[in-house]
């Protein structure tokens, strides 16, 4: 698998090449890992006063449930993880728990 690896001061993970990534910033300290059916958002809860609002409960079988609803939650210390993609798509559910099982905090 062509994989990347993506390197902050504060965690580590790898990702395939196909995926994007969107920074944080000052606005919105949410890094995004994507690609055109799934997603993964990492972030500190309590940058977002300990609760950030997310779509209604879904199947996730629509594309818009699944854009706004993840179908998976972690905490990993003080980082929260949204895994997003639909929920019958097995081969991007495998890519994006991969990504999150490589997912290391620096110590």
């Amino acid at each position: 698998m062509n994989l990347k690896n993506y390197s902050s001061e504060y965690y580590t993970f790898q990702y395939p090449k196909s995926y994007s990534i969107g920074e944080p910033n000052e606005s919105y300290e949410v890094l995004i890992i994507s690609s055109e059916r799934g997603r993964i958002e990492i972030f500190k809860m309590n940058d977002f006063g300990g609760v950030r609002i997310t779509g209604a409960s879904s199947t996730g079988e629509e594309e818009f449930e699944y854009k706004y609803t993840p179908k998976k939650e972690y905490e990993i210390e003080d980082y929260t993880i949204w895994i997003f993609y639909l929920a019958n798509d097995k081969e991007t559910e495998e890519e994006l728990n991969n990504i999150y099982k490589s997912f290391k905090i620096k110590k």
